[in-house]
């Protein structure tokens, strides 16, 4: 039996080589871009965007393709059908359909060996579904040209090290769902928008720089809990500083959700007195967070879960006028204070007595030296 396999390995061995000979390396994917297989790496250059890919539907215009040509009548019927219940679900879901989504991925057949994504200057967006399911996709270089990232382009690649968007604006759904290994993100000061379960079980992460101020941070649309990249990392850092502290934005009247949810650095908060609604899940999670600063007279309106999860011991007030109000507001669980935690005064230093030195400590004169000098008083 193993003599029968053995030959039969070896006919059918020149026919493999064959049809990995013939899979395409090079190709168009995008109206202005080409792609290249280099060794275990895709290169990705040109100028423009990326087209959005699938990996589960033909399109009705390439029914009659080479590779779609075996394919029965009952077979495209189904995947037709398919097709558009995966439309309706998700029009439903996000508002509207792509387009553009029936083109195949045009590298996939390489999706178990490729380690690394080269995206050159002058690419503009990562087409929906790129790389998804790339196992062993470790590095993703990526331009400053780069202005979105598609839905689930990067889902499941679960040995991808970092990532850095410079000056991404959107990072869609599910872009980096699932990749577990995933320990760094730097985000650049233009993103404004990260959509629903962007960062959904990115249980590795480490750490979240981002390279604009606290106050940009304060205005980015988190679409979901999974959106923000804090939940699982923990740490933000603003320009490779921790963040312990955060102060509101003054001008801020309604602070989003989930804007600091999971920050575990997070210990002192400072809040305006411009705010009047805090919006749900914005500081779940944040364990160390022991202070509040609150200046605003009337309390602020907790949305849902808005301090779940936190150590808040104190919270700061104006003035004792306002305590019942915050009570009723918050609740009795926190101490609340008038003291400014954040801002107090220098202690003066009082001038302390200077102490008499004894007999043995005094400097003794010159006069007072033992020997034929004698003491003049």
């Amino acid at each position: 039996m193993r003599f029968f396999h053995y030959i039969l390995f070896l006919t059918l061995l020149p026919l493999v080589s064959f049809a990995q000979d013939e899979l395409e390396t090079s190709g168009t994917c995008g109206p202005g871009l080409n792609w290249a297989l280099e060794g275990t790496v895709i290169r990705i250059s040109g100028s423009g965007p990326m087209n959005n890919f699938t990996t589960r539907y033909i399109s009705d215009e390439d029914e009659d393709s080479e590779e779609n040509v075996a394919l029965t009548e009952k077979q495209k019927a189904k995947i037709r059908k398919q097709k558009l219940k995966e439309r309706a679900k998700m029009k439903k879901k996000v508002g509207y359909v792509e387009d553009n989504m029936d083109h195949l991925i045009p590298w996939y057949n390489f999706n178990k060996f490729v380690t690394g994504v080269i995206v050159e200057e002058g690419v503009t967006t990562i087409g929906d579904n790129a790389f998804k399911g790339f196992k062993e996709l470790t590095t993703v270089q990526l331009p400053s040209s780069l202005e979105m990232v598609g839905r689930e382009s990067f889902y499941w690649c679960i040995k991808l090290d970092s990532i850095k968007l410079t000056n991404a604006n959107i990072i869609s759904i599910g872009a980096f769902s699932g990749c577990y290994a995933l320990k760094s993100v730097d985000l650049g000061r233009k993103i404004t928008t990260i959509e629903k379960s962007a960062f959904y079980q990115c249980k590795g992460l480490r750490k979240v720089n981002y390279g604009g101020s606290l106050d940009d941070w304060f205005v980015i649309d988190f679409q979901s809990e999974n959106s923000n990249p804090i939940k699982y990392a923990g740490r933000l850092y603003i320009d490779n500083q921790l963040v312990t502290e955060v102060h509101i934005p003054d001008t801020m009247t309604i602070v989003p959700p989930y804007v600091c949810m999971g920050m575990t650095s997070l210990k002192k908060l400072y809040i305006p007195e411009g705010v009047v609604n805090i919006g749900p899940h914005c500081f779940d999670g944040c364990r160390a967070l022991s202070i509040v600063d609150s200046r605003p007279v009337e309390p602020p309106f907790l949305e849902r879960y808005a301090f779940l999860n936190t150590d808040i011991r104190k919270v700061y007030i104006y003035s004792n006028d306002y305590k019942d109000s915050y009570q009723t507001a918050w609740g009795k669980r926190y101490s609340y204070l008038v003291d400014d935690p954040l801002e107090q005064p220098q202690e003066q230093l009082q001038p302390q007595p200077q102490a008499q030195p004894t007999e043995e400590q005094r400097p003794k004169q010159p006069s007072e030296v033992k020997g034929n000098v004698k003491r003049i008083f």
